[in-house]
């Protein structure tokens, strides 16, 4: 049995694993289920909402200034004459902050609320509320209690506590990505117009591989309404982007339905870097794409969630001019056109929790421990204008378990491909788990230590498909970015984070970590081997704005490669954003090497304002990330 058999036989074999196991599970699983929450809940009646809006900056933070918390600051010379210049009775920059700040209007929260005076109190819904109100991208934190009244235990009043977050972002940026590489740009945006929710934003800049131009819009509630319009459009030196999303989302684990309309046309130049040669072999792609879908839930409860649907996808590939290599067709790159009617299939237990300090520096996380499975099924057929006649395959699994009280796990398993005349096309598995563990706090900081570990599989990929790792985003750090690419993939992390600070100055979060990062990338070429095995240690630091909305860390990384080879630097430092790993869902990630968002994203991974509503979403919906 040849190599390549051996490969495919795999990919069919964790296929039916993946999707056999979903199905076992499926069938024994009894979530309790509570089908009358009234009675739940005593039949408790909402009497008020009371919404209360904070700026940016509270009233007290107004009141003691910018440094008014830091008085250790007054043992330096002119320490005390600077936190009183920056305070009320001087430059007064807190003030000011909030003034140029319209705070968010008290309607669009009331659209938010999956409530309303005269419900039942339903502790799922308020909690639902607060999770998508952080999550939308203009407050920094939120928080809904409910008060009993203790003259009527019949009734009860939601205070809604919301804390805005600073919108107006000069898109001022500069990055030193792995190998000596330096990015930036400049723009602004507002993803809060004049306090209506609403987003537009304005970027010119250099990426890795090329410069770009980019104007958006975003209007998350269409006329007041859940309809979702987002439109950007861009120029860069490879080519253009044209896209639109019109959507109707499911912004509640209760909504009965969603709808989906997103044509896009993109003209790019992409690399590959599987192949050693000196400089990336670069081809330039034309991409045209059109996706409708549309989702029923048969249950929509907060204990279980069970949705079908059915999705149209067209997507044409053309491509021209191979750089570095003869030709396009002696690369192995033929245009293709996927036409497909697809029926898919989700259930989900969801179990969310709030959480502190393991990927954030003590903002609020919401993280889901509940278990989630999806399959897609669906026909490309030529009769529909597709290149080929071809099953297009998909499953995805997540799980989620809390071992203690400071022990977090999460199991990822995706899989996806085509098969046609018997061959199975572009079809990979991918596995990923992650393990969070709260230590003791270090001189009296917090502290987690968080393992993860990855792998990838594929057989038959499209040439311009392929699993990469090097510094930076790409789960190697030290090595240069891109640095290797092949059709199988082995990564391992090791980290050890720390908070510092906490809001220091009222502006930011300071962390710092240790790491260790591992892998190998191999096929199309490159064995497996001992020797190819790459691997670095290094120290980073993190910092994260307090008054922003996310507050996703920044990274700073200086890490050391254990394993030499030719173009790799004794030591590199690194920026990015968020996590260097343990990023699901996008197999073909390359840093900066595709401006089309769909080609990082796996066939069943999708992008939302409401992250927590469905499963397999990453959080988005507003502009691509630069």
């Amino acid at each position: 049995m040849t190599k390549q058999l051996k490969f495919k036989t795999a990919i069919r074999v964790s296929l039916t694993i993946i999707v056999t196991g979903v199905a076992m599970v499926a069938a024994t699983a009894r979530p309790a289920i509570c089908s009358d929450p009234p009675a739940q809940f005593g039949h408790r009646i909402i009497r008020h909402v009371r919404i209360i809006r904070y700026n940016v900056f509270t009233e007290e933070e107004q009141r003691k200034g910018l440094f008014g918390d830091d008085a250790w600051m007054d043992q330096f010379p002119l320490g005390a004459q600077f936190r009183r210049l920056n305070g009320p009775d001087g430059l007064d920059i807190i003030g000011w902050a909030n003034r140029i700040h319209i705070k968010t209007r008290e309607s669009v929260i009331d659209r938010e609320l999956l409530f309303h005076p005269g419900d039942v109190d339903d502790p799922s819904l308020l909690a639902e509320t607060e999770r998508n109100l952080r999550s939308i991208g203009l407050f920094r934190d939120a928080e809904v209690t409910s008060l009993a009244d203790q003259n009527d235990p019949a009734v009860a009043d939601v205070d809604l506590v919301t804390e805005d977050a600073w919108t107006l972002e000069p898109k001022v940026s500069l990055a030193f990505l792995g190998g000596g590489h330096v990015t930036g740009g400049a723009g602004i945006a507002e993803y809060n117009l004049l306090g209506f929710g609403k987003a537009a934003e304005a970027y010119s800049g250099t990426e890795l591989y090329r410069r770009l131009n980019i104007l958006g819009y975003n209007d998350p509630r269409v006329f007041g309404t859940h309809w979702h319009l987002l439109a950007v459009g861009a120029e860069d030196t490879d080519g253009r982007i044209r896209s639109l999303l019109l959507e109707y989302p499911f912004y509640s684990l209760q909504v009965p339905f969603s709808l989906t309309l997103a044509p896009s046309y993109i003209v790019d130049r992409e690399r590959l870097f599987a192949d050693p040669v000196q400089e990336p072999i670069t081809f330039r792609r034309i991409q045209t794409t059109l996706a409708g879908e549309g989702d029923l839930a048969l249950v929509a409860t907060h204990d279980l969630v069970r949705r079908i649907g059915l999705r149209y996808q067209e997507w044409d590939d053309t491509f021209t001019r191979a750089r570095n290599y003869p030709t396009i067709a002696k690369l192995g790159l033929d245009d293709r056109r996927t036409h497909a009617l697809e029926a898919t299939y989700t259930e989900w237990w969801p179990h969310f929790i709030k959480t502190y300090f393991l990927d954030e520096l003590g903002h609020p996380e919401d993280k889901d421990l509940g278990f989630a499975y999806g399959l897609r099924v669906g026909y490309s057929p030529q009769a529909l204008g597709a290149s080929n006649n071809e099953l297009v395959l998909g499953s995805s699994l997540s799980l989620g378990g809390q071992l203690s009280d400071d022990t977090y796990s999460w199991l990822y398993l995706q899989a996806a491909g085509r098969e046609g005349a018997g061959q199975l096309r572009d079809s990979f598995v991918t596995a990923e788990g992650i393990v969070y563990q709260r230590l003791p706090a270090l001189m009296h900081l917090p502290q987690t230590f968080v393992a993860d570990a990855r792998g990838d599989l594929s057989s038959g990929l499209f040439r311009d498909h392929e699993f990469v790792a090097g510094g930076d985003d790409g789960g190697l750090r030290g090595y240069p970015v891109n640095f290797i690419g092949g059709s199988r993939r082995l990564l391992m992390h090791l980290e050890d984070r720390v908070t510092i600070a906490q809001d220091l100055f009222h502006l930011m979060s300071l962390g710092a970590v240790g790491f260790f990062d591992g892998g190998e990338v191999w096929g199309r070429g490159r064995s497996f081997e001992a020797s190819n095995f790459l691997a670095s240690v290094g120290l980073g630091l993190r910092i994260a704005g307090t008054r922003g909305t996310l507050q996703i860390p920044v990274r700073l990384d200086f890490g050391i490669p254990l394993v030499h080879h030719v173009g790799v630097s004794a030591i590199d430092f690194g920026t990015g954003s968020g996590n260097a790993f343990g990023i699901f869902g996008q197999p073909f990630y390359a840093q900066d090497n595709s401006v089309s968002v769909p080609e990082n994203f796996a066939p069943d991974q999708t992008i939302s304002n409401y992250s927590y509503t469905s499963p397999f979403t990453s959080p988005g919906g507003t502009f691509p990330d630069y």
